[in-house]
């Protein structure tokens, strides 16, 4: 990607023939290393797509793929590595499809331990401070299996106003800037394009019409100034919370939308923090909006969704991270963080028993958000699940949350496999990659759970861990434990 489009790559793809030329001389009888075997047998495989149980299977995975599935004891070739697992349950690896894990150039040394050793071989990274580059580095070293990590999306750095990495240093970008910013992303090979709360309007149809020239998806919060249903018909690939659903199903939208577009006027030519803070909702317009809430409407914004094939990402533990409860504080997970990590979040959750939310709305949008949950699944709306784990996201533990979202959905109305599919299934159909990842098909990447029980008869057992593998590579109970002791005794 780095280099001079304007040199001629001829002379170097000449060296190249001719250094394999040299080798292949040099070494007549060289053969490549064989490619690494691993057989598991006596595993109980959970088809995700239907609930049904193989029991007593064998996996056999060459390289970090799944070569042959058997519902019977087969020959093993020789030099394979077999690990027996009776009684234990397989399914496919766990997708958290909203991070923010490279804030901080540090932050990948703690998170992705945390992630396999949580069964979160998959991640979808939300945008991120350090340069697309280094991501993309660090996705190759993972991918050559040089390094352990999960499967990676990457947004890169978010297009949006104020304190991005492409806008001027605070204000929103104008429509020629946020061309360019989309331009440069999808040169530097992102993924996608994240967009976020503070675009203008036009500002976002721009970046939605460059973005469909240049065949690269955009996904993310809904801007101020638009609604989740003009998001939707936009062609935005997803939906990050539901507070713009919640207020989608509102008599009130088209009015709070327009006030909104009114304050990004103002601050697209004059940024200041007084008139910022005027886009955050007032207690009495979040209850109006509550009050204003429209059945009718709802169904008609999630029909909308499903015939677009718009996906939701819900996080509904997000309100975990900005909310003060005392008990919190002797959650056994905060042991499992580096030190400073750890002081950081008891300190943000100091702060925020200061800031006394309205405790009965945020319960209101809680409730609201839950009672969603079930609606979109009959709609057909694609769901993914997602925490928004992050380093400055306090009391969202990365990894581990996701199990929490897993159970928050169950909690909400779906059935185990529901949930599990919106971690597994969901997300490979999402990215349009069902034939690399999502399920336990022969010809997929070989990212696993192995479980101690059947997370279909209860959804907590997802957390009843008794293996990973993540790009082929067996990683046991043993050296699972030892790479969570390895994260809590950093520093940082």
């Amino acid at each position: 990607g780095s280099m001079n489009n304007r040199v001629k790559p001829q002379w170097w793809v000449a060296i190249l023939a001719l250094t394999a030329l040299v080798i292949m001389h040099a070494a007549p009888g060289y053969t490549a290393a064989p490619v690494r075997q691993l057989a598991l047998t006596q595993v109980n495989i959970v088809d995700i797509h239907t609930g049904r149980i193989a029991r007593n299977a064998t996996i056999l995975i060459e390289g970090n793929r799944i070569r042959r599935i058997a519902n019977e004891a087969i020959a093993i070739p020789a030099g394979a590595r077999v690990v027996s697992l009776p009684n234990k349950f397989v399914i496919p690896g766990l997708w958290d499809m909203h991070v923010h894990s490279m804030l901080d150039e540090r932050d990948p040394d703690w998170m992705f331990p945390l992630m396999l050793v949580n069964g979160v071989t998959g991640i979808r990274d939300m945008g991120s401070f350090i340069p697309l580059v280094r991501m993309l580095r660090l996705r190759a070293d993972i991918e050559s299996g040089q390094r352990l990590g999960p499967r990676m999306m990457l947004a890169g750095p978010i297009v949006d106003g104020f304190n991005t990495v492409w806008a001027q240093p605070s204000g929103i970008p104008d429509v020629s800037e946020a061309i360019r910013a989309v331009r440069a992303l999808k040169e530097q090979g992102a993924d996608f394009v994240k967009v976020f709360p503070l675009l203008g309007r036009d500002t976002y149809f721009a970046i939605v019409a460059e973005a469909k020239r240049l065949r690269i998806p955009i996904a993310g919060q809904v801007p101020e100034p638009v609604t989740a249903a003009e998001a939707s018909d936009a062609g935005q690939r997803s939906i990050e919370h539901l507070e713009r659903i919640i207020l989608g199903c509102s008599d009130i939208e088209a009015d709070v939308v327009a006030i909104k577009q009114e304050v990004i006027e103002r601050l697209e030519i004059q940024p200041d923090r007084e008139t910022l803070a005027e886009l955050v909702p007032t207690p009495e317009e979040t209850a109006q909006t509550l009050a204003t809430v429209n059945p009718d409407r709802c169904s008609a914004l999630l029909a909308r969704f499903a015939r677009n094939g718009t996906a939701v990402v819900p996080t509904l533990n997000v309100t975990n991270a900005y909310r003060f409860s005392a008990s919190r504080l002797n959650d056994p997970r905060l042991a499992t963080l580096p030190a400073t990590i750890r002081d950081a979040w008891t300190t943000m959750h100091a702060l925020m028993s200061l800031v006394q939310e309205d405790a009965a709305q945020l319960t209101t949008i809680e409730y609201l958000s839950r009672r969603l949950i079930v609606p979109m699944a009959e709609a057909g709306v694609p769901m993914l699940a997602g925490t928004h784990a992050a380093s400055l996201s306090p009391f969202i533990f990365p990894g581990a949350s996701l199990h929490d979202e897993l159970a928050a959905l169950v909690t909400a109305g779906l059935t185990p496999l529901g949930a599990l599919q919106t971690a597994t299934i969901a997300p490979a159909r999402f990215a349009n990659q069902e034939t690399d990842f999502g399920s336990v098909t022969v010809g997929t990447l070989a990212d696993l759970l192995v479980l101690d029980a059947n997370p279909l008869d209860h959804i907590s057992n997802t957390k009843r861990i008794h293996a990973v593998v993540t790009n082929g590579r067996l990683l046991d109970r043993q050296e699972l434990d030892a790479m969570a002791r390895r994260v809590a005794r950093m520093p940082r």
